[in-house]
């Protein structure tokens, strides 16, 4: 007999946004026109939870009662409604039943409960099977997910078969360019095939040895467009745009992009000279010290910003000259401190070399040295920012300091 428990949360009419959407999403993308109306529903699987916590869970953890209908082993439907549900596939981290896991436990610590999450859609209208195949290719991200059935699974306890060893690539490292292309192109790799032989010069010349299927693919992972930025602090030059249907629209994303800043300079001239001038004006998610300096100028007294911190963790450290990235091979040898007009503990006591020593082996207080001095910085900064205006000086200070504090060195 089945232990699991079946439930499933829709958000009521009024609130069912994500529903809306996807309607919409799908009659103006796919040219569906068929459709007429579509129900999203999480679906929660539960195991090893006492009665009383599970009562109390279903309109605390899993639900909200004001916005969300709860139902519990099945919904109601029309019959000639189309439905299907996604799951993540196997190894992947499902959040949303990770945090329902954890929130239970908060009602009662003793609890050791196994949660499985998926979302349910329900199509209706006169829709074809090839259509219906349209949608669910537009819903499922393969690479993350997958299609499950509607079974209710006799318990949630996975077992996995023990791994076979992992794969040596014997003879990468001597391997001739035609036949490591060959490998190249079997793997599916997102790097391109000059990282790849950047790849086998490393393990011929350094290692000495050939590399393992883990090791490549954690490469390629954080290869990958969207992670080479931040790993190797990418900074874009000499952008250009091939001609196409989409250049305009792209070129003109790009403009926008670069004059986000002067836009909000702008938006701050108009706006600021109407706020009360005896309350205290605050700028939320900015910013850059050049940013702050530039809003100071315009008449905001209050800044918050993730910046200084986030950007440290990432080896980014703002300085009296600029902002420098201290991981690169520049400070290899460099016996400066980060910033040599700064007094914080971290310049006093450190020099860049040994900063980007303890990022590129990863130890934890490469971070917290940089977050250490970015953060007295800018209470540094601030500081001279309010002495220069007792002082009448600030706008020779703004001369000064926006710029320079906004190039890279």
């Amino acid at each position: 007999m089945a232990t699991v428990k079946r439930i499933y949360v829709e958000k009521k009419e009024p609130y069912a946004v994500r529903a809306g959407e996807l309607k919409q999403e799908i009659k103006k993308y796919l040219d569906i026109k068929t459709l007429e109306e579509v129900r999203v529903l999480v679906r929660y699987d539960v195991e090893a939870l006492s009665e009383d916590v599970y009562k109390k869970a279903l309109v605390t953890v899993f639900s909200e009662p004001p916005v969300d209908n709860v139902y519990e082993g099945s919904f109601e439907k029309n019959e000639k409604d189309r439905v299907f549900s996604v799951e993540y596939l196997p190894g992947q981290f499902d959040q949303r039943a990770d945090s329902a896991e954890q929130c239970v436990k908060l009602l009662n610590e003793k609890e050791e409960p196994i949660i499985r999450s998926a979302t349910t859609y329900v199509l209706s209208g006169d829709i074809s099977e090839e259509d219906f195949e349209r949608i669910k290719a537009y819903c499922i991200n393969p690479v993350d997910s997958r299609e499950t059935d509607e079974t209710v699974p006799e318990t949630l306890v996975q077992k996995f078969d023990e791994p076979a060893d992992v794969k040596i690539f014997d003879g990468f490292k001597d391997m001739p360019e035609a036949e490591l292309k060959t490998l190249y192109d079997s793997l599916g790799l997102a790097m391109t095939f000059k990282d790849f032989l950047h790849i086998q010069n490393y393990f011929h010349g350094e290692e000495n040895r050939d590399p393992s299927m883990t090791e490549i693919r954690v490469l390629d992972t954080y290869w990958s467009d969207h992670c080479r930025h931040t790993t190797f602090q990418t900074e874009l030059k000499n952008i250009s745009f091939e001609d196409g249907d989409y250049k305009k629209p792209i070129e003109d994303t790009y403009k926008a992009y670069k004059e986000t800043h002067d836009e909000m300079y702008y938006i701050l001239d108009e706006v600021v000279p109407y706020l009360p001038e005896n309350k205290p004006t605050y700028l939320m998610g900015v910013g850059t010290p050049s940013n702050i300096i530039e809003g100071v100028a315009r008449g905001v007294d209050m800044f918050d910003c993730v910046m200084p911190s986030r950007n440290a963790r990432h080896g980014t450290i703002f300085t009296w000259d600029g902002i420098l990235h201290i991981t690169n091979a520049a400070y290899e040898t460099d016996s400066q401190p980060l910033d040599p007009k700064c007094d914080c503990p971290v310049c006093r006591n450190h020099t860049r070399a040994y900063v980007r020593h303890l990022f590129k082996a990863k130890e934890q207080l490469a971070g917290r040295l940089a977050v250490m001095h970015n953060l007295y910085f800018y209470n540094t900064l601030l500081e001279r920012i309010r002495d220069a205006l007792d002082a009448g000086e600030f706008a020779q200070f703004r001369k000064e300091y926006s710029e320079r504090l906004a190039q890279r060195i």
